[in-house]
């Protein structure tokens, strides 16, 4: 699946190389740090398409939308990487990308999220 959605992802945002490292297995995704996550994703939906989604609204609200089942949290960015959650705890994730296609890598050992960025 994710190579489907890297050949079709090649024609998205340009890459921010500033604070963003190569993956060796993965030639082409970088991983993004700090700012550069806040950037990439403030005012941004990410998505698979069909199943779920992300609103990553600019005030730090997320709302998500997974299997008909909606959810209001809050985001972050936190030790480089990005973080959601309510009062009952946060979730962080590393942040890949290869042009407007992103790759979530949770902290909690749940496979990644592989999916589509676009405006909200």
């Amino acid at each position: 699946m994710l190579k489907r959605l890297l050949l079709g992802g090649l024609a998205g945002l340009p890459v921010l190389v500033a604070q963003a490292e190569e993956r060796p297995d993965l030639k082409g995704l970088k991983r993004l740090r700090g700012s550069a996550i806040e950037r990439l994703i403030s005012g941004k939906e990410f998505g698979d398409g069909v199943h779920w989604r992300y609103e990553f609204h600019a005030n730090r609200q997320l709302k998500s939308v997974s299997m008909g089942r909606r959810q209001e949290l809050r985001w972050s960015v936190k030790n480089d990487t990005l973080c959601w959650g309510n009062a009952s705890g946060l979730v962080c994730h590393q942040v890949w990308r290869f042009g407007s296609t992103l790759q979530l890598q949770p902290d909690n050992g749940t496979p990644p999220l592989d999916g589509e960025l676009k405006p909200i």
